[in-house]
């Protein structure tokens, strides 16, 4: 009987032990998340529904504003690098300068798969990715201003992280 109590004993205090280095080691992270929380809701101030995950050296917040599904990106010194906001597959979702040289271009006739903005320090784009049948995927980058920037195939595992290169 004595055993039984003794080994209740030390799987309790075991757990407590866990316990307290999960909750020290979470607030560390919880304090860390709070720091880019408030450069997200600096820049974003009606982001609604954010999550953090890690994506290599960057801190990667998923998140909505206004029903659109965005995700912006920060380094390690808290400093916003680039976001993402998911379009849809409308053309009525761009402008129209961009719509146009879409659909005048050598895709035109492609079906739309999705449309994603991206915002960098430096410059915003879209990124169209299109498909079509007997083809390999697409991807192909506009300026703002309706210039194609080039068009790739759409391999699989191909992310845009602020280290890409437009």
């Amino acid at each position: 009987m004595k055993t039984g109590f003794l080994l209740i004993a030390i799987v309790a205090t075991t757990m407590a032990a866990l316990t307290a280095c999960d909750d020290k080691d979470n607030n560390a992270l919880d304090r860390e998340y709070t720091n880019y929380t408030l450069a997200l809701q600096q820049r974003y101030p009606t982001a609604t529904n954010i999550e953090w995950d890690i994506e290599g050296i960057y801190h990667v917040a998923d998140f909505y504003v206004d029903h659109n599904e965005m995700e912006a990106w920060y380094n390690g010194d808290i400093r916003w690098m680039m976001s993402r906001t998911e379009m849809g597959r409308n053309l009525l979702s761009v402008s129209g300068i961009v719509a146009d040289a879409f659909a005048s271009g050598d895709y035109g006739t492609w079906s739309i798969d999705d449309i994603d903005f991206y915002e960098k320090p430096d410059r915003q784009f879209y990124v169209f990715d299109v498909e079509n049948p007997g083809q390999p995927d697409m991807l192909l980058f506009y300026n703002t201003d309706g210039t194609m920037i080039k068009a790739i195939p759409d391999t699989n595992g191909f992310e845009i992280t602020p280290d890409t290169a437009i």
